[in-house]
């Protein structure tokens, strides 16, 4: 797609809050849904194969079932925790299987439709993958640490840049408790980003200098 002004100046705001690539492109995507190309419409099967109401009935039972297995992941997550995604990839087929248990059994119409179906979404994830590609591509250049940020946003940078550390300054560091508290904040914030390995050399260093301050604190 091609970019607008409008586009350009979030994209820029959003790495000047430190956000990487990959959360500037969902933002946008959040925000600018309705000027992304749309992904391929379902088309009606023809009618040698199957008639279009099987079609939709069978594409009821797929939203069914795709109910069924969110509800199961959120379950996985509170059992799992940080290991709940690898957990479900495992036991997926089960769980889908006794999703598709609870539906009456696909007929050979139904069976049909459904490889239509499936065929259908994985164009859909194709396209979403396929803009996501596309849009990380461009926006990248528009984060002022790019050998090629345009100079014209350079102000824009600064000033959003300064508006995001002011939004977490601390109004009264005297209080050696708001001190406190800010380095509990930001080593937590840190911690984080190490276990995530965004960029853990950065946070290690970060770390290195939080550490001992949060020591001297404890001795007070």
């Amino acid at each position: 797609m091609k970019l607008e002004e409008k586009h350009k100046e979030f994209a820029v705001k959003c790495f000047a809050r430190f956000m990487t690539r990959t959360e500037v492109v969902e933002a946008f995507i959040d925000e600018f849904a309705d000027d992304l190309p749309p992904p391929p419409e379902i088309s009606k099967l023809p009618q040698v194969q199957i008639d279009m109401e099987t079609l939709e009935e069978q594409l009821g039972r797929e939203e069914d079932i795709a109910e069924d297995l969110d509800w199961y992941q959120e379950r996985y997550e509170d059992l799992y925790g940080s290991k709940a995604e690898e957990k479900f990839k495992a036991d997926y087929e089960k769980i889908r299987a006794e999703a598709e248990a609870e539906r009456p059994p696909p007929d050979q119409a139904s069976k049909t439709a459904r490889e239509y179906y499936e065929d259908h979404q994985k164009k859909v994830e194709e396209h979403n993958e396929r803009v996501k590609r596309e849009l990380s591509n461009q926006l990248r250049r528009l984060n002022k640490t790019h050998c090629q940020f345009p100079e014209k946003y350079r102000d824009l940078f600064d000033q959003a840049r300064k508006e995001y550390f002011s939004s977490y300054q601390s109004e009264n560091l005297q209080n050696p408790e708001n001190v406190a508290f800010e380095l509990e904040t930001l080593y937590g914030y840190v911690k984080q980003r190490v276990f995530k390995e965004e960029n853990p050399i950065l946070s290690m260093l970060i770390l290195r200098k939080v550490l001992p301050c949060l020591a001297m604190e404890d001795r007070k």
